[in-house]
């Protein structure tokens, strides 16, 4: 019998290979001939809000279960399969709407910004550079 810790190391890191190997799978078809089975509007639209929905879903899964906890306690999850599938839906249509305002509100704000305060770089030719150090 292997000690917990382990057990969950192993649960763990097979669960990350296979979603490795998931993700892989989808690259490999996207640059291949079924290149449209991957490129479809709605991963687009999620590719597109993805580092706000990282950056918010958890909190938006949070959110739901203090909110549950203090004005429904018989929505808390616990080991309910149908609660938990209502937490996923409702905390992640919260955090899908969030992260696309902050999308075409704040990140595109800074994402425009990005680039306009960068000065050219002036190279100037090593000849040019030894002649102005030099007296004439």
């Amino acid at each position: 019998v292997l000690p917990r810790a382990v057990a969950v190391g192993i649960r763990d890191t097979c669960v990350n290979y296979y979603a490795f190997f998931i993700v892989a799978v989808i690259l490999w078809v996207g640059t291949g001939h079924h290149e449209r089975w991957v490129n479809v509007r709605l991963l687009s639209f999620f590719g597109f809000i993805s580092y706000g929905l990282y950056l918010l879903h958890f909190l938006s899964i949070e959110l739901y279960n203090d909110i549950v906890a203090q004005f429904a306690p018989v929505l808390l999850v616990e080991h309910s399969f149908r609660k938990g599938c209502l937490r996923l839906l409702i905390a992640g249509a919260v955090a899908t709407g969030v992260a696309y305002l902050s999308r075409i509100t704040y990140e595109e704000f800074f994402l425009r910004m990005k680039g306009k305060n960068d000065k050219p770089s002036e190279t100037v030719p090593a000849a040019a550079a030894i002649q102005s150090v030099l007296p004439d």
